[in-house]
């Protein structure tokens, strides 16, 4: 397909964590940091709820929440539940909890903290759309979901979490690299406005 004319493609990064992630053997200088991370929760007496969608119902819920932060992340301070994306809700409703599952956490029991909407097929995930409350960075909304995904993932039999196509920059990569990932390549193939990827 590459060598075809009438087909666009771009190349991208992407990170395949292996599951269980296993802490111990990431860098020192990572360890610390993920320690760090929950030491800053606790010490400021927060209290962190995970879950993930089991049913259709749930993700579909779940989708509400993980538009809101979206909302809330390109408006800045304006935490108004705005207008969600009708294209995705459509196909989760299509596709439903069979290939799909969104895993999210709240601080405090209140406040939505991160979410992330993945697919899935026989033991391996791919995060597809994940988000952070924007007035909560400096709790690391995103590693502290991450983390939890990972361990819920394995303990219920996947094999590998895929962070999905990576922006090239050091912030991005480097994000990503405090998993101990393997890193491949994403192909995207264009064809008169319709996308399918390898």
């Amino acid at each position: 397909m590459s060598g075809e004319p009438a087909w666009r493609h771009t190349r991208a990064r992407c990170a395949v964590v292996p599951l269980p992630l296993n802490l111990a053997s990431l860098p020192k200088s990572a360890r610390r940091q993920h320690i760090r991370r929950e030491q800053r929760v606790s010490a400021r007496g927060h209290h962190v709820s995970y879950r993930r969608s089991q049913t259709t119902d749930q993700l579909l819920c779940a989708f509400q929440e993980l538009e809101f932060l979206h909302v809330a992340r390109r408006s800045g301070s304006d935490m108004s539940r705005g207008a969600s994306s009708g294209s995705w809700a459509a196909v989760l409703q299509q596709c439903g909890s069979s290939v799909a599952f969104i895993a999210s956490t709240t601080l405090d029991g209140t406040t939505p903290m991160a979410a992330q909407l993945c697919l899935y097929r026989d033991s391996r995930c791919y995060s597809v759309r994940p988000a952070r409350h924007p007035g909560l960075s400096g709790l690391s909304p995103g590693h502290i979901l991450l983390r939890r995904l990972a361990a819920d993932a394995a303990s219920n039999g996947f094999t590998a979490l895929d962070l999905g196509r990576t922006v090239d920059s050091p912030a991005q990569i480097g994000y990503k690299d405090q998993y101990g990932p393997r890193w491949n390549f994403n192909l995207t193939f264009v064809l008169n406005g319709s996308v399918e990827q390898q």
